[in-house]
């Protein structure tokens, strides 16, 4: 597929964001079991930088400025080397998104082992919201910026907005939803549905394997990657023949 929600590879648009959305819940709650920061809801991190500035406590607002500002640094990278690719011609682009995001996983996951981080510290979770902002801004690019993945705000209000259509048509008797409706319905209750998941597993995670289940998170990113990534280093190799 070259368009929509999908990796340009055989695999369906629903599949894509449920990973995506699972391995975002697992990071998010992975970070706030471990270290008491949430990694992916920019919403309330820009909250409690407000908060923190009203009440001059600069001590406390400096970790979630940083946070912040991971966030904004890697989908800024991230839509600066998407834009690059494009203009490069690089077939199956997302597959190496998403195949850093699980490099960055790992090293993360590498360093906090190897005591370059602290375990419950706050370099971890920044780490962990540059990796989400590199996936949230893959996501929005793939999607046209119908979906993203580590922005639940926007998910569960276009959820409400297509139950109130719906709802809308049944009682006033028009004809159903069309079918694009109920597609994109069901995208999102599943992107919901699949971002809680990932955030129990993250918690179950964590307290049964610590830090070590960024590897698991790793390798499903780095999976989900590989027909892409093996499609186009094929395209390249002819092309050079």
């Amino acid at each position: 597929m070259r368009s929509g929600f999908a990796l340009e590879a055989p695999i369906s648009e629903s599949l894509t964001a449920a990973r995506l959305a699972f391995v975002a819940g697992a990071v998010d709650g992975l970070g706030y079991y471990s270290s008491g920061f949430f990694s992916a809801n920019m919403t309330g991190n820009v909250s409690l930088v407000s908060q923190q500035s009203a009440l001059a406590h600069l001590r406390l607002l400096l970790p979630y400025v940083a946070i912040v500002v991971a966030f904004v640094v890697a989908a800024a990278l991230t839509e600066l080397c998407l834009g690059l690719g494009r203009r490069r011609g690089v077939h199956y682009l997302y597959s190496y998104g998403i195949a850093t995001e699980g490099l960055l996983l790992t090293a993360l996951g590498s360093a906090t082992l190897g005591d370059f981080i602290p375990n419950h510290g706050l370099e971890l979770v920044v780490g962990l919201a540059a990796a989400m902002g590199l996936q949230n801004s893959l996501s929005t690019s793939i999607s046209g910026g119908r979906i993203r993945t580590t922005h639940l705000s926007g998910i569960t209000t276009d959820i409400g907005i297509g139950l109130g259509a719906l709802l809308s048509k049944v009682t006033s008797g028009e004809p159903a939803c069309n079918v694009a409706d109920l597609a994109k319905l069901k995208l999102h209750v599943l992107t919901l549905v699949a971002f809680c998941a990932g955030g129990v597993a993250g918690v179950i995670g964590f307290r049964a394997c610590g830090v070590s289940f960024l590897f698991g998170l790793s390798a499903v990113l780095l999976r989900f990657s590989i027909p892409g990534l093996t499609l186009s280093i094929a395209l390249h190799s002819r092309m050079e023949e």
